[in-house]
């Protein structure tokens, strides 16, 4: 990833699937890989160490009456879109 979080090469994909994804705890998770095109045996411990870029995006979706709030105020009243990302380095020497 670039350092805005940009996508600069394959990237693996998980989306939303209900139990569809990996068991982890005895609990399959709710995200299942869609796409892995970067395998962790092509992976290398390389000086500078390459970064890694996480972006999430969640949708909120409003079950109370504060959804009507928000739209009395201009705002969507049917839920809330929370986004973040961060850039990590991968295998950071000391």
């Amino acid at each position: 990833a670039s350092s805005t979080g940009a996508e600069t090469s394959s990237v693996n994909v998980w989306t939303f699937s209900a139990s569809g994804g990996p068991s982890v705890d005895g609990s399959n998770l709710d995200f299942a890989a869609s796409t892995s095109p970067w395998t962790a045996c092509s992976r290398t411990n390389t000086v500078p160490a390459p970064s890694i870029g996480v972006s999430i995006v969640y949708r909120y979706r409003f079950t109370t009456p504060l959804g009507s709030l928000f739209g009395m105020l201009g705002g969507a009243n049917s839920g809330l879109d929370i986004t973040d990302k961060a850039v990590m380095a991968r295998n950071p020497t000391q």
